[in-house]
């Protein structure tokens, strides 16, 4: 054993470090493996600190204490997951408190921070809302999401510096609620159309068309975009979700018509108007519910018998469509004819996504295109292979393979009628 451990220790960093990664993903393993010898504690300690874990206020608070007592920790950590959940009632503890430690992580490229507890006023007193870019340099990722509701919502406030951010590629945002700050915010805005931005991701928040256009204009070239579940608001004229001229959201995502490549839209609700996407010139991938593309009649019924023309609705250079169904009826015959003209010539995959709880006979003849000719076998002479897919309420969220945790499962649509 002597003898084998001497030749290991003869090896390069490199090759060491290529043998360390081929060991099954534990870091309690490579934590023993640090304890051996100075070479080996020289050799693992950033692979070991490289993805780093919260799970507990408790993990937290050592994390804090080796990053003070270990300041050769910092420059090795990349990715950091911070999940509170199901915390002390009676306790004060929030992610915001380990602000004075991680925004002292200079090489972090990707931040998670998943939690049932928000505290705004700290986070508003951190250096994260003057100066995110020199604060953390190297930021590429960041996903907020929290489980602690004032008003049905936590407040964005003190992360839409954020989007001023220069390096940030994608952002993803849960349960937050939008409010025109931005005039007030400490630090000075990015230049119109200079962030690298390319994928932007709204879960369940409260989010004005006004606020996503201003939030719009810094990206360079957004590539990919997602707002759905909205929380149902309740009115004086009974429940509704946003603004009543969805449109705006639309027109809000315009400038980068030229560049976006998937979008995935609900906005579910009284929807009037059909919306119309053809002017989206780069898009590839669309999911969405028939119905917002359709529009609704005034009583709030779908249009499925006055279908606009879909060469005027949606993009000619789609290869990939996704029909979220919330209703008995799908408007297959449309899309095939559009298909069978030659209006959505790269189209190739074509999906319908019902719920798992509704699978009446209504609904399976909702998919023979005519003639009886079922979808599938109708669609593949044309080139495109159709799947009628059944999903359940609750989806992953794959932001995080490696660490699986409760708050990567994604209920969607909530306290709606035509909720899955």
């Amino acid at each position: 054993m002597e003898s084998f451990t001497s030749h290991l220790l003869e090896l390069p960093p490199e090759i060491l470090e290529a043998v360390l990664l081929a060991l099954p993903p534990s870091s309690s393993r490579l934590a023993a493996v640090s304890c051996v010898c100075r070479r080996l504690h020289f050799v693992s300690i950033p692979l070991l600190y490289r993805s780093v874990a919260l799970r507990s206020p408790e993990h937290g608070k050592q994390f804090c204490w080796t990053v003070r007592h270990g300041a050769d920790v910092i420059p090795h950590v990349r990715e950091l997951q911070i999940h509170y959940h199901e915390t002390d009632d009676e306790s004060d503890d929030c992610p915001e408190d380990l602000y004075p430690v991680f925004t002292q992580l200079v090489n972090l490229e990707s931040l998670v921070v998943r939690s049932d507890w928000f505290d705004p006023k700290t986070a508003s007193r951190t250096s994260l809302i003057s100066g995110p870019q020199e604060v953390l340099p190297n930021l590429r990722c960041c996903n907020l999401g929290y489980d602690y509701y004032c008003d049905g919502f936590w407040a964005l406030d003190p992360y839409q510096a954020l989007f001023y951010h220069s390096g940030l590629r994608k952002f993803a945002i849960t349960g937050a609620k939008v409010q025109a700050r931005w005039q007030y915010l400490p630090t000075q805005k990015a230049a119109p159309r200079s962030t690298q931005l390319e994928e932007l991701q709204f879960l369940n928040c409260d989010i004005p068309s006004f606020e996503l256009q201003e939030m719009l204009q810094y990206p360079r070239a957004l590539k990919h975009f997602t707002l759905k579940g909205e929380t149902p608001i309740q009115g004086s004229h009974g429940p509704r979700i946003g603004e009543p001229d969805r449109m705006n959201y639309i027109n809000a995502l315009h400038p980068h018509s030229s560049s976006l490549e998937t979008l995935d839209l609900d906005l579910y609700r009284e929807w009037e108007w059909p919306v119309k996407l053809h002017g989206f010139t780069a898009l590839k991938q669309l999911t969405i519910t028939p119905r917002m593309l359709i529009g609704d009649d005034p009583e709030g019924r779908p249009r499925a018998a006055a279908v606009p023309r879909w060469e005027d609705v949606l993009p000619s250079g789609l290869e990939k469509l996704v029909f979220r169904n919330d209703e008995p009826e799908l408007p297959l015959l449309g899309i095939y004819e559009t298909v069978r003209d030659g209006f959505l010539p790269h189209l190739r995959l074509f999906t319908c996504e019902v719920p798992s709880n509704r699978t009446d006979d209504s609904m399976v003849r909702a998919y023979e295109c005519t003639d009886g000719i079922p979808s599938a076998q109708a669609f593949a002479r044309l080139g495109v292979q159709f799947s009628l897919v059944q999903v359940p309420d609750s989806t992953e969220m794959p932001e995080n393979k490696a660490y699986p945790c409760q708050c990567w499962i994604y209920r969607h649509r909530p306290d709606d009628k035509y909720a899955w």
